[in-house]
């Protein structure tokens, strides 16, 4: 359990700067591509969402039942995002301007609910269940396109428990083209306990919380 983020990762022995901690491979990354043959209407990232949900309704048969025991369940995002909130509570906790971004990205959130419902039809997932499997994808998704400009979201096993430090992460998580695999590296010496942690990217509190459920 990380002091400050909830769960994290900590090394487990000394690390020296440069040292490759975790390779998590292509074959390895949960993509968008859902079994849903009418799922090519949809943008990208609602397809991992839909590729989530499918693998989820799997259960104890689906490959990536040990990695979805590792995500957070609703109840963590409904304490943590202002997304699931309820209107009120978001504008007295966090004041007028950022309510209203909260409402348009749930406003956006029922939009793609909808539209998911129209590709998927009778196998349509619930509001609750597509509002968290869009809640993990958008605060653990990775981008592993191999071109520029392109877009190819994907959730990364065990690398997605690294949390954001804003300052002085010790450790560069990337997608590296030439392996087709999420590579991450330490950026300095990691003594043993330490936590493990990458910088999401230069955002601010507003946006850290309605995307992480976290400010710094």
């Amino acid at each position: 359990e990380s002091r400050r983020s909830g769960r994290g990762l900590y090394a487990a022995r000394p690390v020296a700067g440069g040292d490759v901690l975790l390779v998590v491979p292509h074959a390895l990354l949960l993509t968008a591509t859902p079994r849903s043959h009418s799922a090519g209407a949809l943008a990208k990232t609602d397809r991992l969402i839909l590729a989530l949900l499918e693998e989820a309704a799997g259960g104890s048969a689906s490959r990536w039942a040990p990695y979805l025991r590792t995500l957070p369940p609703r109840r963590a995002f409904e304490e943590s995002l202002p997304l699931m909130w309820a209107q009120r509570h978001v504008l007295s906790l966090c004041g007028p301007v950022l309510a209203e971004r909260a409402a348009a990205q749930r406003a956006d959130l029922r939009r793609r609910h909808a539209a998911l419902c129209r590709v998927a039809g009778a196998a349509s997932p619930s509001w609750s269940d597509f509002s968290w499997a869009a809640a993990c994808v958008m605060s653990r998704s990775g981008d592993a396109s191999d071109e520029p400009g392109d877009e190819a979201p994907a959730l990364f096993p065990v690398g997605d428990l690294m949390n954001h430090h804003a300052t002085y992460p010790n450790v560069l998580g990337r997608y590296e083209k030439s392996a087709s695999a999420f590579t991450f590296t330490a950026l300095r010496d990691v003594p043993a306990g330490e936590e493990l942690t990458v910088m999401y990217g230069g955002l601010d509190d507003a946006t850290l919380l309605l995307h992480y459920g976290m400010v710094w």
